[in-house]
């Protein structure tokens, strides 16, 4: 067969989870996606603003990429608690629930290679770069501050990808 599977686990916290149109429900509390083999790379978006999480996921996938959504960053360790793998996360920095740099220090404990970028447009207790310095301290790829270009995005996650 020239599929592979990926299993994410769905429970009562999911609401802020955007499967892709391909996603099937499954059986056991689980969702499931066939991708070809050989498929482009899995990228989770950790971001709380739907305009911007839909923006990314629109050039992710442009770019031949698999995008799947998180809206804070409880849900995306929940994801990756639950057995969920991705090539790449991206992360903002201020968000409910748990902050990017919470996100990051637990999805590091859960996968020491993870391969995160962080973005972040600051707020009014936060200067944009305070956030991403510590993010970059803290083992992330890459840093962009809001609001950056499509290119320089698509630079970030390629250089993930190449690790």
């Amino acid at each position: 067969m020239n599929e592979s599977i990926i299993h994410l686990p769905v429970t009562g916290r999911s609401r802020g989870t955007v499967l892709p149109p391909c996603w099937n429900a499954g059986i056991n509390g689980q969702h499931t996606i066939t991708l070809p083999r050989g498929a482009m790379s899995r990228i989770l978006i950790v971001e709380d603003t739907k305009l911007m999480r839909d923006s990314l996921v629109d050039v992710l996938e442009a770019a031949g990429h698999l995008a799947v959504t998180a809206d804070n960053g409880a849900l995306a360790v929940e994801m990756v608690e639950g057995g969920a793998s991705f090539d790449v996360i991206v992360t903002d920095i201020i968000m409910p629930e748990m902050d990017g740099i919470q996100t990051i220090l637990e999805l590091q404990t859960m996968l020491p290679a993870a391969r995160i970028i962080a973005i972040s447009g600051g707020s009014a207790r936060l200067e944009k770069t305070q956030g991403l310095e510590t993010a970059q301290r803290l083992g992330a790829v890459a840093v962009l501050e809001k609001p950056f270009e499509v290119d320089a995005f698509l630079a970030a996650v390629e250089a993930a990808l190449k690790g």
